[in-house]
């Protein structure tokens, strides 16, 4: 569905409709939620695999392969008493994390999200807020996961297909107009 979106964009242009419904099926359980981040993860890789000529692949993999050699960065020299590096590891967690939770606006719009939309005391709410961090932290673990064992397995596998975007579709022509 996203890799059909992502090739209509040249084609239409999307438009919000008021009265429409969506139904988002939702997972019903922790171990079902973290299942759907992993598959997220895996198969936006394969969507960057498939539009490798549009995207550097290898930039979001090694981001995303750093993401998660962080934490061990941080835990051997906590358990080896290795100090210097131990406050590297910090600092690098630190780094990345502020770029990819803080400085986008991720974590501070989940939370207005969730604080302006459930009705409860404010201090109850407070309390919930480390773990909205923590799910928001756990579900991209998972997801970054998935990503790297797409595109590891792109690249240890013999039969590495290298897909091409597909050619024009024959109903849809560049000139109309058609919204979506």
């Amino acid at each position: 569905e996203t890799y059909i979106f992502e090739e209509l964009k040249s084609y239409a242009s999307p438009m919000q409709i008021s009265g429409a419904v969506v139904y988002h099926e939702t997972p019903e359980s922790l171990k079902a939620w973290l299942k759907t981040r992993y598959e997220s993860g895996y198969f936006s890789a394969q969507i960057e695999l498939i539009n490798a000529k549009y995207i550097d692949v290898s930039k979001m993999f090694i981001y995303r392969l750093l993401f998660l050699i962080l934490p061990i960065m941080i835990i051997i020299p906590l358990i080896m008493k290795l100090n210097a590096l131990l406050l590297l590891g910090i600092v690098s967690y630190l780094l990345v994390s502020f770029r990819r939770y803080l400085a986008n606006g991720t974590l501070k719009n989940l939370i207005k999200h969730f604080w302006n939309t459930r009705k409860a005391n404010p201090l109850i709410k407070l309390s919930i807020v480390p773990v909205i961090c923590y799910l928001l932290f756990l579900g991209n673990l998972y997801n970054d996961f998935g990503y790297i064992y797409r595109i590891a397995h792109s690249l240890t596998t013999k039969c590495n297909v290298k897909f091409k975007t597909h050619k024009e579709p024959n109903i849809i022509q560049k000139e109309s107009n058609i919204t979506l």
